[in-house]
């Protein structure tokens, strides 16, 4: 049988139970009220995390040329009105 324990138990010991989990790769069951309500399992290995799309194009691209000293005056007509 699982191991047990309290809504209360849970949130005094969180930290520990989660490394716990990580390390035994046991799971418990949050009670509350002496009635089950969540359970607390390892992750499957196998799982996939979710994927961020923040540098995902990073090495696709080639600079050609200076971008920071670049002068367009000289190719378009600037209107000064």
């Amino acid at each position: 049988m699982q191991k047990q324990i309290s809504a209360t138990d849970f949130k005094k010991h969180f930290l520990q139970l989660v490394d716990e989990v990580k390390n035994k790769k046991t799971g418990f069951t949050i009670t509350k009220r002496k009635m089950p309500v969540a359970q607390i399992v390892p992750l499957d290995n196998n799982v996939k995390t979710e994927k961020t799309y923040f540098g995902f194009m990073k090495g696709t691209t080639k600079i050609k040329g200076d971008i920071v000293n670049c002068s367009f005056e000289s190719e378009w007509e600037i209107n000064n009105e």
